[in-house]
Parts: structure tokens; sequence; C-alpha cells
């Protein structure tokens, strides 16, 4: 029998539905296959070991245990849905040292749950929210299969803790086509009381607007996402929490001895105001050189076999003003081989968790070249060029193009868009006549 804190924990965890215990202590997932598909399956049951004797990871894991189960048998049914995990009483709610829990948050008393929704929501849409994490995750495997180990754990961890924490929230494994404005607010507060910072609630909002959206869109649904453009403003100002480097703190970045990968990066960041991760992330087929023909060389940023965006409007054209294209072909020097056109063009950080190693490198590089102020970072480059674009006069729109910002003017998400010419013209007006590009 398993004790936590003087708390039976075997009176809970055991009531989960297709949890058990084998009699070695390890948690499994152990389901009956329908009569209907037993001959076909050729099995009576699904048995999934959960890896471990440890009540909270069951917990977590258990839900990922059945959303495999569910979406392999969708396969032998595919006119049946999901069917969602069913939760026990809320009066069997485990303490918070049980499940995995924000910081500082006690999950030991049970949350009061919300008038049940009327029967002609339910049957409007069946989708629940645990329901709209399993389509969400059988729609983004493939985006997860990128991530290999424990990057690919942590991530599907995150979608998993969202939704756990928005159904506490509500009371509920609430019906998405009942999700309400004041839904989201609960979920803010939720999130709030516990003690999390708005960059962490905002955060988890965009997880949750992003779950909830594959469903309404999967589900042809035309009613609004109550998650949409809903945010939690930060008490500290964006100038105040992350400030920009000046020209002579580049200068010293870009002169610091580092391996020939770091250095070319660090240089593309500098000239193109690019994330690390769109960056380091780059393949070679997505860097093309003036030196080839074209009138003006440009990195073309989008999804690839390396890594994902961070938004649909990171999805950009970014000009290579001649420093940026003199570093990419003083980089291409130091390889031997002629690399694949699909191939990353910084193997040790074009990976899953590279940009991660890349800013740790960096990082350092940066406290080395004597910039101390924590307010400074990598990132720092980023706001760097913004500010010299906003400074030159740069017009708003052109800098939104340049660095991947949603315009906020829904009519300049038609057209071309901005021309390489137009943009160039306006990175090399910033950077002329700085000294460390003599």
């Amino acid at each position: 029998m398993i004790q936590a804190e003087g708390y039976n924990l075997s009176r809970w965890l055991l009531s989960l539905p297709y949890l058990q215990r084998s009699r070695h202590g390890v948690f499994r997932y152990r389901r009956a296959v329908p009569l209907r598909l037993r001959e076909a399956v050729g099995k009576r049951e699904i048995l999934i070991s959960l890896r471990t004797k440890n009540p909270a990871d069951a917990e977590l894991r258990l839900l990922q245990a059945h959303l495999d189960a569910e979406t392999w048998l969708r396969a032998l049914r595919p006119d049946s849905p999901i069917e969602p995990l069913r939760w026990p009483s809320r009066t069997l709610n485990p303490p918070a040292s049980t499940a995995p829990a924000l910081r500082g948050v006690s999950l030991a008393l049970p949350v009061p749950l919300k008038a049940p929704q009327t029967p002609e929501t339910s049957q409007l849409h069946p989708v629940t929210l645990t329901g709209a994490l399993a389509l969400y995750l059988r729609l983004k495997e493939g985006e997860f299969a990128t991530f290999k180990g424990r990057q690919r754990q942590v991530r599907l961890n995150e979608k998993h803790r969202v939704i756990r924490y928005l159904t506490q929230a509500l009371g509920s494994d609430k019906a998405v086509v009942a999700l309400t404005r004041e839904d989201a607010r609960s979920f803010r507060d939720f999130l709030k009381s516990n003690g999390l910072a708005p960059g962490s609630i905002n955060k988890n909002i965009k997880i949750a607007a992003a779950i909830i959206q594959t469903t309404l869109i999967e589900h042809q649904l035309t009613i609004r996402n109550p998650f949409h453009n809903f945010h939690v403003a930060n008490e500290i100002a964006d100038r105040d929490a992350r400030l920009p480097l000046n020209k002579e703190e580049i200068g010293l970045v870009l002169r610091l001895n580092m391996n020939e990968e770091l250095s070319a990066i660090v240089k593309l960041l500098t000239f193109t105001g690019a994330r690390l991760n769109e960056i380091a992330g780059l393949t070679w087929d997505d860097i093309r050189l003036s030196a080839a023909g074209r009138e003006i060389g440009y990195i073309e940023i989008r999804a690839n076999a390396v890594r994902t965006l961070k938004t649909a409007n990171s999805r950009r054209t970014v000009p290579l003003i001649s420093a940026a294209e003199y570093a990419i072909l003083q980089y291409r020097k130091t390889i031997t081989d002629t690399p694949s056109p699909s191939a990353p063009a910084f193997p040790r950080y074009g990976r899953p968790g590279g940009s991660d190693a890349a800013s740790s490198a960096l990082m350092k590089a940066v406290r080395k070249a004597g910039i101390t102020d924590a307010r400074k970072s990598v990132h720092s480059l980023r706001h760097a060029l913004k500010q010299m674009l906003r400074e030159a006069g740069c017009p708003k729109d052109i800098r939104d193009a340049i660095q991947g910002h949603a315009s906020g003017d829904i009519a300049e998400n038609y057209g071309l868009g901005h021309s390489l010419k137009q943009m160039i013209f306006w990175i090399e007006s910033v950077f002329k006549n700085t000294k460390f590009l003599n």
C-alpha cells in the first residue's frame, strides 16, 4: 500500500480507470479490447507498462498511455470518437505530492465542481478538454517525433500539464463547445493565485488556445476560441526586462574567439535580428547567397526537418547584407565535405535542444565580453536590431516583416509582402559606418 504524507494514495490512484500495479509494484495501463475488435487485433487486452513505481509519474503517464491506446483503437474503428479518460470523483483528489503540481501549489483540497453542463450543450459536440488534447497530440505526432528522449517528453508533459490545470481550474473535464471567456479568466486566476509569473501564465494560456483551436478547426466549429488574444499584462515592462546591446557591446561579442559555428551564428543573429532557434535550425537549402547569381542574398526562415517555428508570422525571408554573406562564406570554407541541401547548416546546434546548447555557449561568451547586466542576453541582439531600426525611422510594418512579428493590421497579411530591396535598405542603413564592420 502506497503512503505519502499520511495519505493513503492507493485508494485514489487505483480508482483511476485502467490503472493497475503489478506484483512488483510497477504501475501499468490495462484495458480489455472490445469484443468486436478482438479478432482483428489478435489479443484480448491492451497492456502498457508505465515503467514507474512513483505515483506522481504514474498519474501523468496514465493519460499518455490512454491516448496511445485510443489512437491505436481508432485506427481500427475510424468512425468512433476518442474516448476521454474518466477521472474519479473529486472527493478522492490526491494531495499535492501525488501530482505534477505548480511550484507552491497545494492540491490537497478538492476543487469545487461547477454546475454540470446541460444535456443540450453536451450533445452539440462531445469533445471534452481531454479529447481535445488527444486530438491535438495525434495531429502533432509528426512534429513531436522530431524530438527525441527527454526533449520529446518535456514537450508532451507540458501539454498534458496545461489541460490538467485547466480541468482543475474549471472543476470538470468540460466540453470544448461549452467553454467561455469567463473560463479563460478562471484559468488565469487559478494560475495567478498559485504564484506563476505573467510570462508563465501567458505561456499556459497560449498552449490551451492552440489545443482548443485544433478541435475547432478539425470539427469545423464556428464558435470563437475563448483563449484567443487573452493574456496577462506583464507588470515589468519589456524594456526593463530585456535590454538591447549597444553597438560597442555588439562589437565586443562579434570579436570573441568562438568555434566556427557559433561565430557564424552570432553574426547572422546580429545582421538579421532573427531568433536563435531560427538561425541554429537553418538548413543549407534555407540559405541563398547572392554569389549564386541572385541580386540579393537571403535566408528563408521556415519550418524544416530541424525545427519548427514559433508562430505562423515567423515564416519569412530576410535579406543578407554583405557582412552576413561574408560570415557564411567564411564558415563554408571550414567545411571539407559538400553538405546535403537538407542538412543542418550548423550540425552542432541544428538538432532538438541544439538552440539551448547554443544559447548556453553564447551566454558564456556575452558574459566573457564583460557584459554583466542580467537584462542583457543573447536575445538582446534581436532587440538591438529592432531598436536601431526604430531609431533610423524604419516603418513598423517593415520592422515586423524583418523580425517576423504580427503586424496587427489584417490588411498586411495580404499581397506578397515587403520586397528584399526594401528590407535590406533599412538593415544596411543601421549598420553603415559601424566600427565592428571594419
